[in-house]
């Protein structure tokens, strides 16, 4: 259903040079964000929970993205469009843990007297001022999974003599790997455990009985650059 758009990769730190122009890389790229985001969700969702997702949404007459259909259900729009909630008790520290992720997160992890959550969705608007006009600007960890696996592929390109890289002008070429690290770990804080926000996971965790078919993915962890 395609919660990213090609105007999410318009700037740093998920930028795709020349992204707004019409032509080849416009469509590719549109291949490239239906195919990862798919891949994304499954992975994040497992395939029960990613069905009853796109089984939520409907493409109207003449209309150019998918929305909610009316009858879907209010934990499916909460996962979608954001939700706060009262924090439960913990009482299930072990299955948070996550010691895999350097010891972070876990139970008693930045406690406070503060009991609202806040899981912010899939995709975030936030706002800034550019002199006197206030613009959004959205951003969606789905988007730093999709520039993580772009990066990838772009490692080289395919050309008639094989595989090359592009260099241009009064330029140096650089290896991609730490800014596509970068995204993947930003991916896995959003989506595993971040320290001051709502993860995917916290929030889903914590509405455990809205979502029964939820298959955690226990692989989803950090990368290193060393």
């Amino acid at each position: 259903m395609y919660f990213v758009k090609p105007i999410f990769f318009e700037f740093e730190p998920v930028k795709i040079a020349n992204v707004a122009e019409n032509g080849s890389l416009k469509t590719e790229l549109a291949r490239f964000i239906a195919l990862y985001e798919k891949q994304c969700l499954l992975e994040i969702l497992g395939e029960c929970l990613y069905k009853e997702l796109i089984d939520s949404f409907e493409l109207l007459e003449n209309a150019t993205e998918f929305t909610l259909k009316d009858d879907a259900t209010e934990p499916i729009k909460r996962l979608v469009n954001g939700y706060s909630y009262t924090a439960p008790d913990e009482t299930d520290c072990e299955a948070w843990t996550l010691s895999y992720l350097l010891g972070g997160c876990g139970c008693g992890c930045g406690s406070s007297t503060c009991t609202t959550r806040v899981w912010k969705g899939f995709v975030k608007t936030d706002q800034y001022l550019v002199g006197t006009e206030m613009t959004e600007s959205k951003s969606s960890f789905i988007a730093d999974y999709i520039y993580y696996h772009y990066l990838f592929i772009n490692r080289s390109f395919s050309t008639g003599s094989g595989q090359q890289v592009l260099t241009g002008e009064n330029s140096t070429t650089v290896s991609n790997f730490s800014k596509r690290i970068d995204r993947w770990n930003e991916f896995i804080a959003s989506v595993v455990c971040r320290q001051n926000e709502t993860s995917l996971y916290r929030f889903l965790h914590d509405n455990k009985a809205d979502y029964p078919t939820w298959k955690r993915n226990c692989n989803l962890t950090i990368k290193t650059k060393y």
